[in-house]
């Protein structure tokens, strides 16, 4: 199936700054579930060196939580506002949120291995200068960390480029009735079970039509604990609200939805 016409063109901007998909001028295969799962797969399976980790886990350790045996015990919102403070806030979450679930994942020899190694190589703290917290952690992702970690394989569903394949099949959605993120921002839920993982994504999304409508989505991975392999994925679409939203449209969302909640599993 195609969705739209044409190629080269510049997206509408809208005054909310965010970028304008315009179905009209947008041209793109849809993806299917079981392609979209297949990308997934070949890119957790990619080695470190050439994943994202480096770049996205700083950025999203602040937004995640760890649950085991229904209990919180990692929320790295607290974790980075207990260190906002500091004049390396950022580093100092990253240190405490990794080295935890390193513990949890790897084992506290593994947490503090990595402990000592993120003092060595972070020198820029200890020298009050200027350093890139991503380029560091880059630098200190193959002294702690192995390919069989099964950290690391968590970590990796943390990444962009699978949350984006999940983003592109969501596309069609986003097409017909136009949103942007926001509503409830971007939250990571990890729950440790014994043989298994589980990490969900969750994402709020609104639209360009003020107080039209808005709905989160989840994404969610099982990794298991043997094997570090992911083997099951899920999407589904909830907490849908309208607002200002002709009944027609809503009728129609609810359409896409539905497809997607019942189609959108593989295990």
């Amino acid at each position: 199936m195609i969705i739209g016409v044409s190629c080269l063109f510049k997206p509408k901007k809208n005054k909310t700054g965010y970028t304008k998909f315009d179905p009209e001028r947008y041209q793109r295969t849809e993806l299917t579930f079981t392609d979209m799962y297949k990308r997934i797969l070949s890119l957790h399976e990619r080695p470190m060196a050439e994943t994202s980790v480096a770049i996205d886990i700083p950025r999203l350790v602040s937004k995640l939580t760890v649950i085991e045996e229904n209990n919180t015990i990692l929320d790295g919102s607290i974790i980075s506002t207990s260190h906002e403070e500091e004049a390396y806030g950022m580093e100092s979450t990253l240190k405490e949120v990794v080295s935890l679930l390193i513990k949890k994942l790897d084992g506290k020899e593994f947490s503090e291995e990595f402990d000592k190694q993120f003092d060595i190589v972070f020198t820029y703290i200890h020298n009050n200068g200027n350093g890139d917290c991503g380029t560091f952690f880059k630098k200190l992702l193959p002294i702690v960390f192995t390919e069989n970690s099964l950290c690391l394989a968590v970590m990796k569903t943390f990444t962009q480029a699978l949350f984006a394949a999940a983003v592109e099949y969501l596309l069609p959605l986003r097409l017909k009735h136009q949103y942007h993120d926001g509503y409830t921002g971007w939250k990571i839920c990890l729950t440790i079970e014994p043989q298994e993982i589980i990490i969900k994504h969750i994402k709020g999304e609104k639209s360009y039509k003020e107080n039209a409508f808005s709905f989160e989505w989840s994404l969610t991975y099982i990794v298991d604990r043997l094997t570090h392999k992911i083997t099951s994925v899920e999407i589904q679409i909830l907490n849908i609200q309208f607002n200002n939203y002709p009944i027609n449209l809503q009728q129609d969302f609810y359409h896409l939805v539905d497809q997607i909640n019942e189609n959108s599993r593989i295990n």
